[in-house]
């Protein structure tokens, strides 16, 4: 998946640089699920302004993750 791998290059959280802006971006229906092979922790995630509808975090560890000014509509979050 392009999110993780640009989460896991350090491209897109708010505490690194450089990063990249996916402002605008159509995330709709992503899936973010912990599995044994996917850890599905992402501190810090920089996701602003995006369009998300049915976005789905599951089991994540999402601390200090930054949505500002993004379109969720629909979008869970279970025992994150």
């Amino acid at each position: 998946d392009l999110i993780v791998f640009l989460y896991e290059n350090q491209l897109l959280r708010h505490d690194r640089y450089p990063r990249i802006k996916l402002v605008g971006a159509n995330l709709n229906g992503l899936s973010f699920i912990k599995s044994p092979s996917q850890p599905c922790t992402f501190p810090s995630l920089y996701l602003p302004g995006i369009s998300a509808a049915n976005l789905v975090f599951d089991h994540c560890s999402l601390a200090k993750a930054m949505f500002d000014g993004a379109s969720m509509p629909n979008a869970r979050f279970h025992n994150c």
